[in-house]
């Protein structure tokens, strides 16, 4: 489901429906982007703000091919690297301590070491996720 932010709700306009429990897949979730494509005025912003379902780093290039900003909840055992040489680790390892805050830009994202995004960040956050956003 895809909705838009109104006075801290979010209304639904796009859809896909799935004969299946549990969550879709990345597959499933660009082909929901895809429909989005054209509906909004060149001049609008759009943020794609996904859950723990949008976690796969495989959103983040058809998002930034629309012309798009994202904000998705990662998996902890996702990787990155502060650069294209530095090494890979995983979320979890940046985790910053309590009172700490770790802002990192220009992150390579990837799941098992596939780079994703050369733009986006990590940000901090308490759970077992983190988020990544392309928000500068």
């Amino acid at each position: 489901m895809a909705g838009i932010a109104y006075r801290r709700r979010a209304l639904p306009i796009c859809w896909e429906t799935y004969r299946r429990e549990g969550v879709t897949n990345a597959g499933q979730q660009i082909s929901l982007l895809r429909a989005l494509a054209g509906l909004f005025p060149e001049d609008t912003e759009v943020v794609v703000v996904g859950d723990g379902a949008f976690h796969s780093t495989d959103l983040m290039e058809p998002v930034e091919d629309q012309g798009w900003h994202f904000c998705l909840r990662l998996h902890t055992d996702t990787y990155v690297r502060a650069s294209a040489e530095g090494p890979w680790k995983q979320l979890r390892e940046l985790v910053p301590e309590e009172g700490e805050r770790r802002y990192l830009q220009k992150v390579l994202a990837g799941e098992r070491q596939r780079v994703r995004s050369s733009q986006s960040r990590p940000l901090p956050r308490r759970g077992r996720g983190r988020s990544v956003a392309d928000l500068h």
